[in-house]
C-alpha cells in the first residue's frame, strides 16, 4: 500500500452491543421509564435540540459522562424515528457534524433499539441494541477494533450492573 493509500484509507468498526433482561413488571409500566431512559441509564444526559417532544422526528444531543469529575467526554445527535407505546422506541444516530463529537470517529451510521416484549401479565422483557458503523482515518485498523471490541464488552455489565438496579429501583418506587 502506498502512503497515499495508507492515508486515506478508513477503519471501520461495526458497533453491535446488545443486553436483554426480564422485569417484573408489566410492559405499561415499564414503558414509560423506556421512553425516558436517561433517567436510569446514569452515565447520559439527553437534550431536546429540536422536532416534538417524545414523539417521532424529536432530536436529542446525547452527552456521555465519565469518572467521578463528571466530565463530558463525547456525544452525539440522534432523531427518534419510531415510536410504538408499549413496544419499540428506536433511534438513528445523525451525521457527526463535529470531530470531537466522537473522539477518533468520523462518521457514525446507524440506529439504538429498544423493544419490550410482554412475558407475561407481570413480567417483561427488555432488549437494548446498537447497529452502527463507525469510521475513522485517525486510527488504524486494528487499534479502532480493539478500541471499540473493549467497549462493547463492557457495555452488558454496565447495564446489568448499574442501569438495571437503577430501573428497577425506579419502577419499585413508581408503584
Amino acid at each position: 500500500m502506498t502512503a497515499t493509500e495508507e492515508a486515506t484509507a478508513c477503519a471501520h468498526v461495526d458497533w453491535l452491543p446488545h443486553v436483554h433482561f426480564v422485569l417484573e413488571y408489566p410492559v405499561r409500566e415499564v414503558w414509560p421509564y423506556l421512553v425516558h431512559w436517561e433517567e436510569w441509564v446514569g452515565d447520559f444526559e439527553c437534550e431536546h435540540v429540536s422536532g416534538p417532544v417524545d414523539a417521532v422526528g424529536e432530536q436529542k444531543r446525547i452527552t456521555f459522562w465519565h469518572g467521578d469529575a463528571g466530565n463530558a467526554t463525547r456525544y452525539f445527535f440522534a432523531e427518534l424515528v419510531r415510536l410504538e407505546p408499549e413496544r419499540r422506541l428506536v433511534y438513528r444516530l445523525l451525521p457527526l457534524q463535529d470531530e470531537e463529537q466522537l473522539p477518533g470517529v468520523e462518521s457514525a451510521r446507524g440506529h439504538e433499539i429498544f423493544n419490550l416484549y410482554e412475558l407475561s401479565e407481570n413480567q417483561t422483557l427488555l432488549a437494548h441494541e446498537s447497529v452502527a458503523e463507525l469510521e475513522s482515518s485517525a486510527i488504524g485498523q486494528d487499534e479502532f477494533t480493539r478500541m471499540h471490541r473493549e467497549q462493547e464488552a463492557a457495555m452488558a455489565p454496565r447495564w446489568l450492573d448499574n442501569y438495571v438496579p437503577r430501573l428497577k429501583q425506579l419502577l419499585a418506587e413508581g408503584r
